[in-house]
């Protein structure tokens, strides 16, 4: 979606990007590269965005050693990011092609205040974005709307990026509609596709919620246009007659014919199985995924646990079947979640990742663009996830007596109880140096001797006391490793 706004804002939102992706500083002249421009430029996009957003962005800037986010907030960086989107002509242009479709250019130069010119120069760039997810502008007649070869998709495109730009606000969408009505329908509709014994869990979950009524809103909006997906759907159980009474006082062209197509659309994103023989197949290596990343992580699951990772993984498997395409989010907070426990727990991010790369082959189906997303759903589902331990071992070397290296071992084996590595120190049986072999039974060699040459690919040189700089040290590369 990004591609459609000007270079400028494309620059900065990436710069952001890279900086929330870091911990610490970040020169100017890596930047640059990054972002393809001059270092000059940068540090002008730099300072404009610190001095407009000095509350949402605590930035520090220093010559010598570049640039970084003191204590980065997602949400916050949510806000700077929604900002710069809503001030896009492109994207309120778009949105003016859902809410008002079938309105000569004049229309569209006073809604959006810009020249008929500036419309038409910017329309082949939008087209040239919208044409990867076969969707394009065109004008009949004069009058101009947005057509797609996939309708459902491009619902689900439209309910991704306007809520991105304004939630449920439906001052934004010039409606006065009750959202209870809406919250109502759809969640009849997500009790009929979820097992009950899910149900009470997915219930909880705003953020499906509201997607759903933002796909049902998009679409009472395309279906009063006369753009409708063809369906036989019983949807009699999910909407009422006093409920489609509500609705056409603001849509009066809709029917409950017309609304078929949703209600299956959103249905099938929780229920997608098209036959037994695809369901068995699905299921089957889906519980094989989960007890192989479950046993590299040694995390023991009840059958309840992994009936939820089930549950998970099959939502996704369903959702990705019916989205063929990235429906481009403007700022992906999930994103951001799963690279941040990525940074905090390397072990988990790669073995879920490399285990669903298998679980992607063995399906002949794609499912590792949705790593972030399972990463995210398992969490939720099963939060001790996130401390799962990996074990490693160390043998510790200490020149300074046993209880020394007593004091050492407790001290590190104390620190590490508090990360997500698993560290078990050895000290050697007597004063002699073990050999070659038996040092390469260990991750990592832990020594006060600072001149020691051991035959290890991994020796960390400590101090006495083993300060908490060394035991960071210490997990860095065993984080690594």
């Amino acid at each position: 979606m990004r591609k459609i706004l000007d270079t400028a804002h494309q620059r900065r939102i990436r710069l952001l990007e890279i900086l929330l992706s870091k911990n610490d500083f970040v020169t100017m002249s890596v930047l640059a590269k990054e972002v393809e421009a001059s270092e000059r430029t940068v540090a002008e996009d730099l300072t404009q965005l610190k001095v407009k957003y000095s509350e949402e962005l605590h930035m520090e800037i220093s010559r010598k050693n570049g640039v970084r986010l003191i204590h980065p907030n997602i949400a916050s960086a949510g806000l700077v990011f929604r900002d710069t989107f809503q001030e896009s002509v492109a994207l309120m242009w778009l949105k003016e092609l859902l809410l008002h479709p079938y309105q000569p250019m004049e229309y569209y130069e006073e809604k959006l205040f810009a020249s008929k010119s500036t419309l038409q120069r910017m329309l082949p760039r939008i087209n040239n974005f919208l044409d990867v997810y076969d969707m394009r502008i065109e004008a009949v007649g004069g009058l101009y709307s947005i057509f797609s070869k996939d309708e459902g998709f491009l619902r689900d495109f439209y309910a991704s990026f306007l809520l991105e730009l304004y939630g449920l606000n439906l001052k934004e969408y010039d409606l006065s509609l009750d959202l209870s009505v809406l919250s109502k329908i759809t969640l009849a509709n997500l009790k009929n596709a979820v097992p009950k014994d899910h149900l009470a869990w997915i219930a909880q979950d705003d953020l499906s919620l509201i997607y759903r009524m933002m796909f049902y809103l998009v679409s009472l909006f395309r279906e009063e246009h006369g753009f409708s997906m063809k369906s036989q759907y019983p949807l009699e159980s999910e909407l009422s007659p006093e409920d489609l009474t509500a609705l056409r006082q603001h849509f009066p062209r809709i029917t409950k014919e017309t609304l078929r197509g949703t209600h299956e659309y959103l249905y099938l994103q929780q229920s997608g199985f098209h036959t037994e023989k695809e369901k068995k197949q699905v299921t089957t290596e889906v519980l094989r995924f989960i007890d192989r990343f479950t046993q590299r992580l040694n995390y023991r699951t009840s059958s309840g646990q992994k009936d939820r990772f089930l549950f998970v993984v099959l939502s996704v498997y369903y959702k990705a079947k019916l989205r063929k395409k990235d429906t481009s989010l403007l700022f992906d907070r999930v994103y951001y979640f799963s690279e941040s426990l990525g940074r905090e727990n390397p072990f988990l991010y790669t073995v879920v990742k490399e285990e669903l790369s298998v679980l992607s082959q063995r399906l002949d189906f794609d499912l590792h663009m949705n790593l972030h997303n399972i990463l995210f759903w398992f969490l939720l589902a099963e939060p001790s996830l996130a401390g799962v331990s990996r074990r490693k071992t160390a043998l510790l070397l200490s020149d300074f007596g046993t209880p020394h290296s007593i004091f050492l071992k407790n001290r590190l084996e104390h620190f590490f109880k508090s990360t997500n590595i698993d560290l078990s120190v050895d000290l050697p049986i007597d004063f002699s140096l073990p050999d070659e072999s038996d040092l390469k039974k260990y991750d990592i060699i832990l020594t006060t001797l600072s001149d020691s040459a051991l035959p290890h690919p991994c020796v960390q040189v400590i101090g006495d006391l083993c300060s908490m700089e060394d035991c960071y040290d210490i997990y860095e590369k065993l984080k690594d490793n």
